[in-house]
């Protein structure tokens, strides 16, 4: 008679990801070893059991259910010399975006840990100020910063870089206000030892410069010391393409001039999405309204959806709420000092102009509990 293996050591997802990570899930072979060739036939397949009394809720059940579903659905019905669990670890995160249009919001990606992935931080406020300042360690070991934040968190940037190893494959610049590239400014005036292999930024115009006056000194500023670094700078382009190892940068949004009536500089921020086959992270920088629905209703609309979405404009008056509500994600980056996230203008909690409180109603209502804040210290994301 035919039957469906399975084994509790493999296909029990009720089973933690500690016990049974994604490989080894994806790993199970349903004909056991030393099976007589007569019986081999006889199996036609994986079963997978979830025990109810284990798992206390349906947000549980997601998380445990996906993405090793899929795993067990692959493995049972391939041939064990057609299976390749890398090439399915990218497909299947094709997979999870199909999830999450179904309503499967909870689950997460729980990749083994074994597997390669970038690591992320989100650094820590040194002022209470807004700024906007990440590094991530690719996993060929390239060290990425995108922005770096004002000229008074110098010191705690060097200090970070230098632990490190002082040497940065790629800075991504998103748009020349003094709170992402003023720690820049600084290091690039004197490295002292830290050495900037590239330079990567959509360049303001001269029409760009000028429509936002109070700006443009501190943009001219890091221009001007850029080009003298003498360091490689690269014009980036949407669509462009940057791959260390297994992490992919792509370019989704530059500078936008036919905007410069509208807020700017901001909306002419660069926009990434850093993505492997375990995450992705979708960099808004300071994002306005007009350059949010700009990539809404663009070409690369789909690959806005991610695990990780940096909140624009420091959590304010950044891209619409409509954004946050059509784009598909499961945790936030708040590159954002105390005052900001609390509406606090002096007087007390939400007695400012700001729209942060909007924007903190629309994440709750989105259900969306895992969340890192840079005023609450160091952030790392692996």
């Amino acid at each position: 008679y035919d039957v469906v293996n399975s084994n509790r050591h493999f296909t029990y997802l009720d089973y933690p990801y500690e016990v049974i990570p994604l490989e080894k899930a994806y790993s199970f072979n349903p004909i056991p070893d030393g099976l007589e060739k007569i019986k081999e036939s006889k199996i036609i397949g994986t079963g997978c059991q979830m025990w109810g009394e284990y798992t206390p809720n349906v947000t549980r059940i997601y998380y445990q259910t996906f993405p090793r579903l899929a795993a067990y659905a692959e493995n049972g019905w391939t041939k064990a010399g057609d299976k390749d669990y890398r090439d399915f670890c990218l497909r299947v995160k094709n997979t999870e975006r199909r999830w999450r249009k179904l309503g499967y919001f909870n689950q997460q990606p729980s990749f083994s840990k074994q597997d390669d992935t970038f690591t992320l931080w989100q650094l820590p406020s040194q002022i209470n100020t807004i700024g906007n300042s990440y590094v991530i360690l690719t996993d060929n070991h390239k060290v990425i910063v995108i922005d770096g934040g004002v000229k008074e968190e110098e010191g705690y940037l060097r200090g970070f870089l230098g632990a490190l190893g002082n040497v940065v494959d790629c800075w991504f610049v998103t748009h020349p206000h003094a709170d992402h590239m003023g720690a820049l400014t600084k290091i690039l005036e004197a490295p002292k030892g830290i050495t900037i292999r590239e330079i990567c930024q959509s360049t303001f115009s001269d029409n760009l410069l000028n429509s936002e006056p109070g700006s443009k000194a501190d943009a001219l500023l890091y221009y001007e010391t850029a080009k003298k670094s003498g360091i490689k700078s690269t014009e980036l382009t949407p669509g462009m393409l940057f791959q260390f190892g297994n992490t992919t940068f792509k370019i989704l949004g530059i500078k936008n001039e036919e905007l410069a009536g509208s807020n700017p500089y901001n909306n002419s921020s660069v926009v990434m999405r850093v993505s492997d086959p375990v995450k992705s992270v979708l960099f808004l920088a300071d994002a306005g309204k007009e350059a949010g629905d700009k990539l809404l209703n663009g070409p690369f609309r789909d690959e806005l959806d991610c695990d990780y979405i940096q909140m624009s404009h420091h959590g304010q008056q950044g891209v619409s709420m409509d954004f946050y509500r059509t784009v598909k994600f499961r945790a936030c980056l708040w590159p954002t000092p105390t005052w900001v996230y609390d509406n606090d203008g002096g007087k007390g909690f939400n007695t400012a102009h700001l729209k942060t409180m909007e924007t903190r109603e629309t994440v709750e209502e989105l259900n969306i509990t895992e969340q890192y804040f840079s005023f609450k210290g160091l952030t790392k994301i692996e």
